[in-house]
């Protein structure tokens, strides 16, 4: 990731060809099915050419929703949480 990536990343993106449902949990969503929903996301994202660059781009913006270079709203918030401490540290 060069710190700013381009938005061309996004034609080559594994999940261009799958229903965005899947990388965002509907309200309600169930813990099993939440796990299951999130388990092929993060497949799908795993062989991805560009989910450097997705995971990024998520953080960068702070998107706090989706599944995002593999990376769940949870992964995200940990790994800004332990940023923050180093900072601080």
């Amino acid at each position: 990731m060069n710190g700013n990536p381009s938005p061309d990343w996004r034609h080559l993106a594994r999940c261009r060809d799958h229903d965005p449902d899947l990388f965002f949990h509907p309200d309600g969503e169930r813990a099993e099915s939440r796990r299951r929903r999130l388990a092929v996301a993060q497949e799908i994202c795993a062989t991805c050419p560009v989910k450097w660059e997705c995971a990024g781009f998520a953080l960068e913006r702070g998107e706090d929703f989706g599944t995002w270079g593999g990376m769940s709203e949870a992964d995200r918030a940990v790994l800004l949480h332990r940023q923050d401490e180093r900072r601080n540290a």
